[in-house]
């Protein structure tokens, strides 16, 4: 690494950590907006080795808002940001940081709906849960070494179970499973086999 990549790297954590640091949970949308547009300027005065001379920062702010506003992407994923930068440039900050907060609060509210989708939507079991319930449900009282020592002759034959340790179930086409963990899905699968079975 160059010294000057160098330098730029590290006065860019430092200029980064002032932005972060800089913000509260009160600080008004203006107060943002202006802070984002002189985080702007200060990236872009790095870039250009200036930082440090201050009188060649109105001609270098002054293209760097002309930028901002003249930024024309076709990449739909930059729409937002491109939006957002044009608003900045041309001193509608607050507006800009507002359209920025209902962005974030419109992909939140959509991962919120796609959460509480995702937990009414019952899981599909896996290969190894149909196993275990083919062979509980023709062995009730299987016990949990008794059904280890049937995955393990399985497994010697080809087909679902790939290979088995002390620690693991290495599965075909699925995640491998913890041998810890098998008592607690033999006991989860017999108390659903015996509920289904009073249910009907």
């Amino acid at each position: 690494m160059t010294a000057k990549k160098k330098f730029f790297e590290t006065e860019l954590k430092v200029l980064i950590k002032e932005f972060e640091d800089g913000w509260t949970d009160t600080e008004s949308d203006a107060s943002i907006s202006a802070a984002m547009l002189e985080f702007i300027f200060r990236y872009v005065r790095l870039q250009h080795g200036v930082l440090n001379q201050p009188k060649r920062w109105p001609e270098l702010d002054t293209d760097t808002l002309h930028k901002l506003f003249s930024w024309d992407s076709s990449d739909p994923s930059l729409q937002l940001i491109q939006n957002v930068l044009k608003r900045l440039s041309v001193g509608r900050g607050v507006d800009a940081v507002t359209l920025l907060k209902a962005a974030v609060q419109s992909k939140l509210n959509s991962f919120s709906k796609q959460q509480s989708k995702n937990a009414k939507t019952p899981r599909k079991p896996s290969p190894l849960q149909k196993r275990i319930e083919e062979i509980v449900a023709r062995r009730p009282d299987i016990t949990c070494t008794e059904l280890f020592e049937q995955l393990e002759s399985e497994s010697r034959n080809g087909g679902l179970i790939e290979d088995i340790n002390d620690e693991y179930i290495y599965l075909q086409k699925d995640k491998s499973v913890r041998i810890s963990a098998l008592k607690d899905r033999l006991f989860r699968i017999k108390k659903k086999l015996k509920i289904s079975k009073k249910s009907r």
